[in-house]
């Protein structure tokens, strides 16, 4: 330090006052200083001038964010399986008439047949029937019923001989043995007609009651069996290609049930046909 005098020398003792007077006034002043944060120095020489380290940024904290739970998937309404429709029950439709049972019981009893069409094993015959009734079926010989009481009736039937056997093999041969047996004497003959596309000759009349007049199944073995006349008829005789075929409208009694044997006879002619 330079003296007052200029010398180099050490201070004199009331300028080292001095300069402790000044250090606490510095000090003091010091004091009342808010302290600054201590900074570090990274090591640079004394007289550098100190660069503050740089603060480390401050982490921010990063939240994931919340994810948006995806809508449920809606749950499928379950399908409902498909009530199985029963199949319609099949009705099997008719393939033909009904076909008639034969009987083979010696009482001869009739079946009832309910109104339709009805095959007969009569040259392939059919025809449809206008109501129930009662039906008797025996070899070549159809017997249908008014009702129960059996007073009148009508009948389909080959007259396949006499009453003798003899055969018939024609509608001629048929019509010569009506106009010349006692049993028909009461009967003529009327006007020809068509039945089922067949030509028919018509007669009409009374008979002997009792007696068989023609057999209808030479073939059976049982030649009993065959047609007995009734009191009052009348008889379609039928053309066919396959022999002769009679049917008749029958009463018991004179004309007891004979006009609606008629009628029924009708029914069945308008419907008949032959295979």
């Amino acid at each position: 330090m330079e003296t007052a005098d200029g010398t180099t020398g050490r201070p004199t003792r009331p300028a080292r006052r001095a300069v402790a007077s000044l250090c606490l006034l510095v000090a003091a002043a010091a004091g009342c200083v808010v302290d600054e944060p201590t900074i570090e120095t990274s090591g640079e020489p004394a007289g550098a001038t100190a660069t503050a380290s740089p603060t480390e940024p401050t982490a921010v904290v990063q939240f994931e964010p919340t994810e948006t739970p995806a809508p449920p998937t809606p749950t499928a309404e379950p399908t409902p399986e498909p009530t199985a429709t029963p199949e319609p029950t099949a009705t099997t439709a008719p393939t033909g008439p009904t076909p008639l049972p034969e009987s083979t019981d010696e009482a001869f009893e009739p079946t009832t047949i309910e109104a339709g069409l009805v095959a007969v094993p009569v040259r392939g015959a059919s025809f449809v029937l206008d109501e129930p009734r009662p039906i008797l079926q025996l070899p070549g010989h159809t017997l249908i019923y008014l009702d129960d009481e059996r007073q009148g009736e009508v009948d389909i039937f080959v007259p396949a001989g006499d009453r003798d056997g003899n055969p018939l093999a024609s509608v001629d041969e048929v019509v010569a043995y009506i106009e010349t047996d006692p049993l028909f004497d009461g009967v003529t003959e009327l006007t020809a007609v068509s039945i089922a596309g067949l030509p028919t000759r018509v007669f009409e009349g009374t008979t002997v009651v009792g007696e068989k007049a023609f057999v209808t199944d030479l073939g059976s073995g049982n030649e009993e069996l065959g047609w007995f006349p009734p009191l009052r008829l009348r008889i379609w005789l039928i053309d066919h290609p396959d022999g002769p075929v009679i049917v008749s409208a029958e009463s018991l009694e004179d004309p007891g049930r004979y006009s609606d044997a008629v009628r029924l006879a009708t029914a069945v002619l308008s419907t008949i046909t032959f295979a």
